[in-house]
C-alpha cells in the first residue's frame, strides 16, 4: 500500500504518461516539471530543499554536492513516507549563515503566512551569489487546508525577490 501512495504522491510532481490519468492538470503539471529539469544544472555544490516533504525533486539535481531536505514540524501534510532531513520549528531555521550554495523550493510558499519572515530565514542561510528555484502552484485546488494561504502571480514573485535583492544589497 505504501508503494502505491508513493507512486501516487510522486505522480503529482513529476509527470510520467500515465499521470494524465492520475493527475486531472497534468499539461500544468509537466510544464512546470519541465522547466525545472531545464534549470537543474544550475543548481549546484550544497542544496537546501525548503519544504521538502517526501523530495520528489531530488533525483533532478545531479551536479549537487549534498541535497539537505527541511520541513516544518507541523502543517496540513502527515509526514510519513517523507525524507525530512531536519524539521523547521517555524521560527529558525537550523543551519548557519551562509551554508548553501543553492536553495530550491517546490510548491511551498502558498503555506506562508509571514512571507517576509521567512524570506529573510532563506536568504541568510544561501550564500552570496547562490541560486534559488521556487515554483508555486497559481491556478491549483486548495490543499493543506487550512495551510493554504496565498497565491502569487509573477508580477507578485517579481516584487517579492526584488525588495530582498534590494534588503540584501542594503545590509
Amino acid at each position: 500500500m505504501n508503494k502505491l501512495r508513493d507512486i501516487l504522491w510522486e505522480a503529482e510532481f513529476i509527470t510520467k504518461p500515465y499521470s494524465v490519468i492520475i493527475n486531472a492538470i497534468y499539461t500544468l503539471r509537466n510544464g512546470i516539471y519541465r522547466a525545472i529539469c531545464s534549470l537543474s544544472t544550475q543548481i549546484t555544490g550544497d542544496v537546501l530543499d525548503f519544504g521538502c516533504g517526501s523530495k520528489p525533486h531530488e533525483k533532478i539535481f545531479k551536479e549537487v554536492n549534498s541535497y539537505v531536505g527541511v520541513d516544518i514540524a507541523f502543517s496540513g501534510y502527515e509526514h510519513s513516507g517523507s525524507k525530512i532531513d531536519f524539521f523547521y520549528d517555524g521560527i529558525t531555521l537550523p543551519f548557519s549563515d551562509n551554508s548553501f550554495d543553492s536553495v530550491v523550493c517546490f510548491d511551498v510558499l502558498v503555506h506562508v503566512f509571514n512571507i517576509d519572515w521567512v524570506m529573510a530565514k532563506i536568504t541568510r542561510v544561501l550564500k552570496p551569489g547562490g541560486k534559488f528555484l521556487v515554483s508555486v502552484p497559481f491556478a491549483w485546488d486548495e490543499y493543506e487546508i487550512p495551510y493554504d494561504c496565498a497565491r502569487y502571480t509573477s508580477y507578485g514573485l517579481e516584487s517579492m525577490f526584488k525588495k530582498i535583492i534590494f534588503l540584501l544589497k542594503s545590509q
